[in-house]
């Protein structure tokens, strides 16, 4: 018992290290809040077929650590209610550039007209998991709409 004794002591110092809110060794704190960047009008990116638009503003952007990886949820409200089939697109073939890792926040309009509503009422999410592989020379991750841009940095 008293042999385990300092492995278990130098354990608990190590694990201590985690509840230190803003240490680099607390995964929690791998990718901060989101930083947001307005934009005039996103510019098309070559290599990216899909049929679905840019949503036309994000409001927010969150990591969240998970096994194996990380869980990139992004906020968007678009112009009126009935958006649909929403999805995170990488860009660059899902390879980061400088560290950045840019994702296209796209959604699917509604087929007719409808109310506008309440913010609440509107409000799209998409959702992504990155592996580990995936995040390895990645130091920012950037989600764009149409009028700005989300930013999270590590």
């Amino acid at each position: 018992m008293i042999k385990n004794l300092p492995l278990l002591f130098a354990a608990a110092l190590t694990l201590s290290a985690c509840g230190l809110g803003d240490s680099r060794l607390n995964p929690f704190n791998w990718f901060g809040g989101a930083e947001e960047e307005v934009i005039e009008a996103a510019p098309p990116v070559d290599g990216i077929e899909d049929p679905r638009g840019l949503v036309t503003a994000l409001t927010d952007l969150t990591v969240d650590r998970a096994p194996g990886g990380a869980i990139i949820t992004a906020y968007a409200l678009p112009q009126t209610q009935g958006y649909w089939d929403t999805a995170l697109i990488a860009e660059n073939d899902g390879r980061p550039v400088d560290g950045v890792l840019t994702l296209q926040f796209r959604a699917t309009p509604p087929f007719d007209a409808q109310p506008t509503g309440t913010d609440r009422s509107r409000q799209i999410t998409a959702v992504i998991f990155l592996s580990n592989q995936d995040l390895e020379f990645v130091r920012t991750i950037e989600v764009k709409s149409q009028t700005n841009i989300l930013r999270a940095r590590r």
